[in-house]
């Protein structure tokens, strides 16, 4: 493989690397719960959501722990634990509830997690967790994948052509023997090579 393609098949890991959006934080996580909680059970907004679009805890997808005895009465997107607009599952544009500005929301999300239980806060760092060990399964499978597909590109190259230069000194019945006496350790197992026996 030349250096411009190994140069290239990097960058294309590198950009999907960086692409990747990384997991949810313990308090992301909590962000999603208690935003629900509030508008569904303080403002009595109803989430616009078709039945295959609701999340259940019996979805195969789903690796973390039930929901907190708080959140079990909420009505949750199917893919509210995952990360990145670009992998959620595509749904129609909710109109917003308009009851409460985002500002204001997130100040109360963000007082409610100092003063939510630890029930709560060892749900959201174990979903948390869940997510961050899959995102590094996977990227080390990528990574593997891709550094497989080098060492075969590189496996299956071409010998390296001896240079011009060097066949001029050395005769082409002469190339093997020289080769060998320059991978040796000691050098006095190769042959002596005097200027009188170099066509030059």
């Amino acid at each position: 493989m030349s250096a411009s393609s190994r140069n290239a098949m990097e960058l294309e890991a590198n950009t999907k690397l960086k692409s990747s959006p990384r997991p949810y934080t313990a308090y992301n996580i909590f962000f999603q719960l208690e935003r629900e909680y509030i508008l569904q059970h303080d403002l009595n907004v109803t989430p616009n959501l078709s039945p295959e679009e609701i999340f259940e805890y019996s979805d195969k997808k789903y690796e973390g722990p039930a929901l907190p005895p708080k959140y079990q009465g909420i009505i949750l997107p199917c893919d509210w634990y995952i990360p990145g607009k670009a992998l959620r599952k595509k749904r129609q544009h909710r109109a917003s509830h308009g009851k409460i500005s985002f500002v204001n929301l997130s100040k109360n999300i963000s007082s409610s997690w100092h003063s939510c239980d630890d029930q709560v806060k060892l749900f959201c760092a174990q979903v948390s967790d869940i997510g961050m060990m899959k995102y590094k399964r996977e990227m080390y499978n990528y990574k593997k994948k891709n550094c497989t597909i080098a060492n075969k590109s590189e496996s299956t190259s071409s010998e390296p052509k001896i240079s011009s230069k060097f066949e001029k000194v050395f005769p082409l019945k002469q190339q093997t023997n020289a080769i060998t006496c320059a991978s040796m350790i000691r050098p006095e197992n190769c042959p002596q090579i005097t200027t009188s026996s170099l066509n030059l």
